[in-house]
């Protein structure tokens, strides 16, 4: 029996229960996730990334390198900086958009801190 995600395997009938525990443990964590992401967006915030090391705390700044969700934020629109399973999440909003970079283009957002907060935590 192989896990849905391929990650887990296991050819022991006794262990079957394991591989069956991981892929509802995945689902669980995939449909909580959507459920905040959702929620955000209903919430109107334009985008959410993770709060990791493509946010500079100390320029107020981030680049939208593998957000959870990016709907092209402008200035003065909402960003969240974190994560569904997590409670110490950066409100944000816009405050400025620059194309930087010279061999590879990226853009970086600045942003101010509104609060830690705790959007519909899952």
């Amino acid at each position: 029996m192989t896990s849905n995600d391929n990650i887990m395997t296991t050819t022991n009938p006794d262990n079957y229960r394991h591989v069956v525990s991981y892929n509802q443990i995945c689902e669980d964590y995939k449909s909580n996730k959507d459920s905040w992401i959702q929620s955000l967006k209903d919430q109107g915030y334009k985008a959410a990334h993770p709060n990791d090391g493509w946010v500079d705390r100390e320029k107020n700044t981030v680049q939208f390198v593998y957000p959870h969700f990016n709907l092209c934020p402008q200035i003065g629109d909402k960003i969240m900086l974190g994560w569904h399973s997590e409670s110490n999440n950066i409100t944000a909003e816009v405050i400025s958009i620059q194309e930087k970079g010279i061999t590879h283009r990226y853009i970086e957002y600045g942003f101010i801190q509104h609060e830690l907060t705790k959007v519909n935590n899952y």
